[in-house]
């Protein structure tokens, strides 16, 4: 399952599917629905991620990490080619900010 950043807007959208009185008229339901509410709302949206970080989080270029999920396995492709985006947590990733520059 392939899994990508979502935003604001879609969280919203989610929001309003799920919240019915259908759902509210059960009490086990709306129990689980208040579970899904909290988590969404402490979840990092794309418009957090989207925002261009150096993928050097201590500033260390010998160290490549994600500055979002720490990963520096998905910061590649395959052909080695430097990735816009970390590819395990959607992070955006500047690569000019390097401080040997």
């Amino acid at each position: 399952m392939e899994v990508r950043p979502i935003d604001g807007n879609e969280l919203f959208g989610i929001i309003k599917l799920i919240d019915t009185d259908i759902i509210r008229g059960s009490k086990t339901a709306s129990w689980l629905l208040d579970q899904v509410l909290f988590d969404i709302s402490s979840m990092k949206t794309l418009s957090n991620r989207d925002e261009p970080m150096s993928p050097y989080p201590d500033g260390d270029t010998s160290i490549i990490a994600c500055p979002c999920c720490g990963s520096g396995e998905f910061l590649h492709n395959e052909d080695g080619n430097e990735m816009n985006f970390c590819g395990q947590c959607g992070q955006r990733i500047d690569w000019e900010q390097r401080e040997d520059d």
